[in-house]
């Protein structure tokens, strides 16, 4: 894998109790990658059109899970592990808010040049049920 990469990510969000089709988001943008104690980095950053400022995130890819660190607009750490639920505390600039993330699916494949991701897990705010989701990342080499 190069240290220039690009990464794609892709994320369906289904609400609960709600009988209208999955939301849908996108990312393309370039990062950079490296490895270090057998865990995969990845570096981007994304902006917020509304407001102009762009938050540096973090993907850490390993054995055990996928950690996800923002910082800037928004700040999260989001730990995604197979089977398990994790509780994160999500800050925005409206407020904070408590989330759990219970991931059932995680498969990771990775290859010279790629490393693919795909999660599938329920996303609960304030101990409430919120939405169905899946998230596949794809990072390559350029």
């Amino acid at each position: 894998m190069t240290k220039e990469v690009m990464i794609r990510i892709v994320g369906n969000q289904k609400l609960d109790g709600v009988d209208e089709p999955a939301e849908s988001v996108a990312l393309e943008t370039r990062g950079t990658y490296y490895l270090k104690n057998n865990r995969h980095y990845v570096i981007y950053e994304e902006s917020c059109e509304e407001i102009s400022q762009t938050t540096k995130n973090t993907l850490k890819i390993h054995e055990q899970g996928v950690d996800l660190n923002k910082h800037g607009i928004t700040n999260v750490h989001m730990l995604f592990e197979k089977n398990k639920k994790n509780l994160t505390t999500y800050q925005t600039p409206f407020g904070s808010l408590m989330m759990g993330i219970e991931t059932g699916v995680l498969e990771i494949k990775e290859e010279a040049d790629q490393i693919l991701v795909r999660m599938e897990y329920v996303l609960e705010i304030d101990d409430r049920k919120h939405a169905d989701c899946e998230l596949s990342i794809e990072i390559s080499s350029i």
